[in-house]
């Protein structure tokens, strides 16, 4: 009997540059019913070209999707899952990179019970322009609601879920331009257990042009994932009220920048610009933060953890970040 069909997605936004990498690493995989699917929202530069011309010479099928208009990330994943009756829907960050046996390991720990719904992997976080390296390692046998409601253990890049619990739990929401990974897994773990793999799986690529590295982009992320937890709890009717406000309004009405929780993640990602070495990024963040002196406190923290003595500190800004997403997520 032949295995449940597996689509595995990656959607592309102007990073040409970066589609052989990963179309490499989805047309290595052992898993044999797979089909590939990618699509192009509308880039600027010669994207959408490399694609077609991978697609013609690519080792196995590989389906592709070019948008005519720019329609976002969120609205284009929803989009390429309703092109495939696959049974199984796996995730691929553009840019990143997949193990062989990535596929073939999620579906066997998928399968081997029917209350699992979606499951990850250990990954590594690859700085592209420092070359630094940070192993993630997971060892959940099964994640429930209230382990998803503390932190995020997944970067959206390495999951792979059911078809069904997918569409039972409402699919992505188009309204959420961040974090609608988040969440998509918030809904699941409602009606279903997450699991992930011990085995690194996946290595994520940080682009220094994505969400992850952009302070005014990580700012509207975790605006998005606060809100995304605040919602998972809310009753239906609710939740309706808070999207037709979201589509009116914007995140930053629903979660503006002197929220609490909002304030606790920046001052989490804070600590990651720096330990990172992205002063820049660090100080340019810390204008969000309040009170005064506050605010204070960590953009002189950013200027001086350039000064090269003080260069040490960055790897215990690593460890303290490390620990610091046991609690919070952005």
């Amino acid at each position: 009997m032949r295995n449940p069909k597996v689509a595995m997605i990656t959607g592309y936004y102007n990073r040409g540059h970066l589609i052989q990498r990963t179309l490499d690493s989805m047309a290595a995989q052992t898993y044999d019913n797979l089909e590939i699917i990618v699509f192009d929202d509308r880039s600027q530069d010669d994207t959408a070209d490399i694609l077609r011309s991978y697609a013609r010479k690519a080792i196995r099928p590989v389906k592709t999707i070019i948008h005519n208009a720019n329609i976002g990330f969120t609205h284009g994943i929803i989009n390429a899952i309703g092109t495939t009756d696959a049974e199984f829907i796996a995730v691929q960050g553009s840019g990143d990179y997949s193990l062989p046996d990535r596929i073939s390991l999620q579906m066997e720990l998928i399968q081997s019970g029917p209350t699992i719904g979606l499951v990850g992997s250990s990954y590594v976080n690859v700085d592209e322009t420092s070359k630094g390296r940070r192993i993630h390692s997971s060892h959940n046998s099964a994640l429930g609601f209230a382990d998803i409601m503390k932190r995020n253990p997944f970067t959206h890049g390495e999951v792979l879920f059911r078809r069904t619990v997918y569409d039972q739990a409402g699919g992505y929401n188009p309204l959420f331009k961040y974090s609608q990974d988040y969440d998509l897994w918030l809904r699941i773990a409602q009606i279903s257990l997450l699991a992930s793999r011990p085995e690194i799986l996946y290595h994520r690529y940080i682009q220094r042009d994505g969400v992850t590295y952009s302070a005014r982009k990580a700012i509207e992320q975790a605006q998005y994932t606060v809100l995304s937890r605040r919602l998972a709890v809310m009753p239906k009717e609710k939740r309706r009220d808070v999207d037709a406000r979201l589509r009116e309004l914007g995140v930053g009405a629903l979660v503006p920048t002197n929220d609490p929780d909002l304030q606790a993640m920046i001052r989490t990602s804070i600590v990651r610009f720096l330990a990172w070495g992205d002063s820049a990024g660090a100080s340019e963040l810390s204008q969000y933060l309040s009170p005064h002196y506050t605010r204070i406190a960590y953009k002189y923290l950013s200027h001086l953890s350039n000064h090269r003595l003080l260069v040490g500190i960055r790897g215990r800004l690593v460890e303290y970040y490390t620990k610091s997403r046991q609690s919070t997520h952005m």
